[in-house]
């Protein structure tokens, strides 16, 4: 398979290596500075997309009108979902994206599915969610924890809202304070 990727840091760099061990080849590396265009992505049957939400939102239009097929690891643009899969849609291609990509993780999601329909049935406890990434991690919170707590609020009923931001005060018991630390 050839491969193009847009954004070229590292997450991109180690999914290269592990898919030239594989027997796949790179046709690109557009980075920041580099352009989208059929010249230098023309020959690779997928697009690997790690750049960050606002990159992916400028260059997602081009990237379809090329009519390639790709994976997007990039969170934060989820506000955008119904204009992105109309434009799959008119596009044409096959989009693979996720929150997180680690098989680890999406068991993960499962067990906090099966753990908050349990917190659920018990009043007395509450809850809160807390996440901690490397000091180059470009969203906060992450992908991941957008996703874990869309599934407490399905999940635990006295809960309608979560909290990102620092608390001053109580919580209110309709609410998951859920934080995010960057650092080292």
């Amino acid at each position: 398979m050839n491969i193009s990727f847009i954004g070229y840091g590292s997450m991109a760099k180690s999914v290269e290596s592990i898919a030239k061990n594989r027997g796949h080849k790179t046709v690109s590396k557009i980075d920041v500075n580099d352009e989208i265009s059929a010249k230098n992505i023309g020959k690779s049957d997928v697009i690997f997309d790690a750049t960050v939400p606002d990159a992916f939102l400028t260059n997602y239009k081009k990237i379809f009108s090329l009519k390639k097929d790709i994976v997007v690891a990039t969170t934060g643009w989820y506000d955008n979902m119904e204009e992105i899969k109309q434009q799959v849609e008119k596009a044409k291609i096959r989009f693979l994206y996720s929150s997180n990509f680690s098989i680890g993780v999406n068991i993960y999601f499962h067990i906090i599915n099966y753990a908050s329909k349990l917190i659920n049935k018990t009043e007395e406890y509450d809850i809160w969610g807390t996440e901690i990434h490397h000091k180059n991690k470009a969203d906060s919170p992450s992908g991941t924890a957008k996703i874990l707590e869309k599934i407490l609020l399905k999940n635990i009923a006295r809960k309608q809202k979560i909290v990102e931001h620092k608390l001053d005060r109580k919580i209110k018991n309709d609410e998951i304070h859920f934080s995010s630390t960057r650092g080292g």
